[in-house]
């Protein structure tokens, strides 16, 4: 394998797709309703558990951040021309 850069060329750069997942929580109360008792007075977990998910739905619900992961995204593709990218040039990074 040859690694010289082709003719004229004084550096070679890959674009690669990521991903940044931004991770919150918040709380929710949920009222312990009939329908969610079920038979023998067991608490019904999986119709607690929407209940909570539902709330969560509410634009007054309370987020607060707990990280950021970045990874690779797994469908890489070319980037359309309304898209910027990360680049480090010999002043430091900028957007093309």
């Amino acid at each position: 394998m040859n690694n010289a850069l082709p003719e004229g060329a004084q550096n070679i750069a890959i674009q690669l797709r990521l991903r940044r997942v931004t991770v919150e929580y918040g709380y929710a109360s949920v009222e312990v309703a009939p329908d969610l008792i079920q038979a023998g007075s067991q608490l019904d977990v999986n119709k607690l558990m929407q209940r909570a998910i539902e709330m969560g739905q509410s634009p007054l619900m309370v987020w607060y951040g707990e990280g950021q992961e970045v990874d690779p995204h797994p469908t890489q593709q070319q980037r359309e021309s309304h898209e910027q990218c990360l680049v480090q040039g010999k002043a430091g990074f900028e957007l093309i």
